[in-house]
């Protein structure tokens, strides 16, 4: 009979926000737990989830979702990454919040987009839709018009994505030194004389040369700061920080070149003490160095987050009609007796049924000492099977597991 009412238990996950310590946690759980049918209740205070094993004949999904209300919480219906009405999208060509202001304003002016989050750090886009009115194709094209490059979700692969961060920072790289060997001997023909430093023996009409020639190579090379700082500005009618750095540099070139101009020209009053030359070549400079650390640590972000993707196991040995079975991964479904030998990784997060072993679960504990698992003994996914051979059933599979919570949080984060 015990079976079998374990068998009637569904388990379901519901967002819930408002909560900010444990004794938040320890409401809602006692809530929850006081509903009938409720057999557990677990909250995540970091993802503000809730999961809830109950039992459908006694209890529902709004009558859990009414403990959380009467408990002074908000409950959030949880909306699956694979759903339809969810569209995930790569953005490229971000640099700073105004960046993400700009994409989002242009998603959530979509008609059919009830929201729309975007991330900086892993540039991604998430954006919920009715799917009846809105299509990739139009999130793509209005993260185009944002001034962004869109990139679709099967287009980041591991490979792809490595091969067009170490681009780009290979690119950074270069401007970054082309930058330097130019500002550095343009800081010193303009700001020189006022540190102490022998002037250079040349006419003012020679050192405004000389300052032009060094310092429009950096707005060159540095063209995007331009084209994507007048062009957000342009078609979203907000200022990202490219726009700034745009105004700002291309001002004080300007206004160098007229008073470089007024010097080859002999007008009285004007001198190489009136230009701004350096202020646009240095700024950049220092700007483009930022962006390159910026860069680096992405990659680094990155590279963390696919290390984790890694400790996953790709195929997985189920049982099905009394037969060893190998299969991918993606393709083990709840309730599969899933059989692990030894050495091999745990491929899910499961409940033991038969067997018995030591489990290295270092890799979210940190401790070095492998676990013992018998019969009841719950295992976690990409944790590694030491000794014995055992089946366990799969109670969590895909972004259920710890281990795709763990890699989300570290998303957000």
């Amino acid at each position: 009979m015990a079976d079998a009412e374990k068998k009637e238990e569904r388990r379901v996950t519901i967002g819930v926000t408002g909560m900010t310590c444990a004794s938040c946690v320890a409401s809602v759980e006692k809530a929850l737990k006081s509903v009938e049918g409720v057999s557990d209740a677990r909250i995540n205070l970091a993802a503000e989830k809730a999961s809830i094993d109950f039992d459908p004949g006694f209890a529902s999904r709004e009558d859990l979702e009414k403990a959380i209300s009467d408990a002074g919480y908000t409950p959030v219906k949880e909306a699956p990454a694979s759903t339809p009405g969810t569209i995930a999208i790569g953005v490229k060509g971000m640099h700073c919040a105004s960046c993400v202001a700009s994409v989002e304003k242009a998603l959530k002016g979509i008609e059919g987009v009830s929201d729309a989050r975007v991330n900086l750090a892993t540039e991604k886009a998430s954006v919920d839709v009715d799917p009846a009115r809105v299509s990739i194709a139009d999130i793509e094209k209005a993260v185009s018009d944002a001034g962004y490059t869109p990139v679709r979700e099967e287009e980041t692969t591991a490979d792809r994505e490595k091969e067009a961060r170490e681009k780009e920072i290979g690119t950074l790289k270069l401007k970054f030194l082309v930058s330097v060997c130019l500002a550095i001997p343009l800081l010193y023909v303009a700001m020189g004389p006022m540190v102490g430093l022998p002037p250079l023996p040349f006419s003012d009409g020679a050192i405004a040369l000389i300052q032009f020639l060094l310092a429009t190579p950096i707005l060159v090379v540095n063209s995007q700061f331009y084209s994507r700082g007048l062009l957000a500005l342009a078609r979203t009618k907000t200022a990202t920080m490219d726009t700034l750095v745009a105004i700002g540099t291309g001002a004080a070139w300007l206004y160098s070149l007229a008073v470089s101009t007024a010097v080859w020209m002999g007008r009285p009053g004007f001198g190489a003490d009136d230009l701004y030359y350096e202020t646009a070549g240095v700024l950049i400079t220092f700007i483009l160095m930022g962006k390159l650390l910026e860069a680096l640590a992405k990659g680094k972000t990155s590279e963390a987050i696919k290390t984790l993707m890694g400790l996953q196991p790709k195929t997985a040995t189920v049982i099905r009609d009394g037969k060893e079975k190998e299969i991918p991964i993606d393709e083990v479904a709840v309730g599969d007796i899933v059989l692990v030998k030894p050495g091999q990784k745990i491929p899910v997060d499961g409940t033991v049924v038969e067997g018995h072993s030591s489990v290295d679960e270092s890799m979210l504990t940190g401790e070095s000492i492998p676990v013992e698992k018998s019969a009841g003994d719950t295992v976690t996914g990409a944790t590694i099977n030491k000794t014995g051979s055992f089946t366990f059933e799969a109670t969590r599979i895909g972004k259920d597991t710890a281990l795709a919570q763990i890699i989300k949080l570290v998303e957000d984060a």
